[in-house]
């Protein structure tokens, strides 16, 4: 995962500033979908639970993540987010492992 990040904010960082608009979260989500979508696993966006929907759901052979992504929050508003809202829930039974 720290190697992905990297390769995220190098992503993001070589995006010539007029081409998107920073100010809105769905471009992150976009170029989150794309990264992971190029590297063949499957990728999820705005996907629906019982209680809310979690922006991104990645799952490989061994692991299912779910991500929420924050424009103007913390990593630790987001974890509780996904804690609060149970976007893990509908993947308890699932074999793989998951993680936040």
């Amino acid at each position: 995962m720290p190697a992905l990040i990297g390769q995220l904010n190098t992503l993001i960082g070589s995006i010539p500033y007029d081409h998107w608009n920073a100010g809105k979260e769905s471009i992150f989500t976009i170029i989150t979908f794309l990264t992971f979508k190029l590297t063949g696993v499957d990728v999820y966006t705005e996907v629906h639970s019982a209680k809310g929907r979690c922006d991104v759901v990645v799952m490989t052979d061994r692991y299912i993540y779910v991500l929420e992504l924050k424009l103007d929050g913390t990593a630790e508003e987001a974890l509780q987010q996904i804690k609060e809202k149970g976007y893990l829930q509908p993947y308890t039974a699932d074999k793989r492992k998951n993680w936040l």
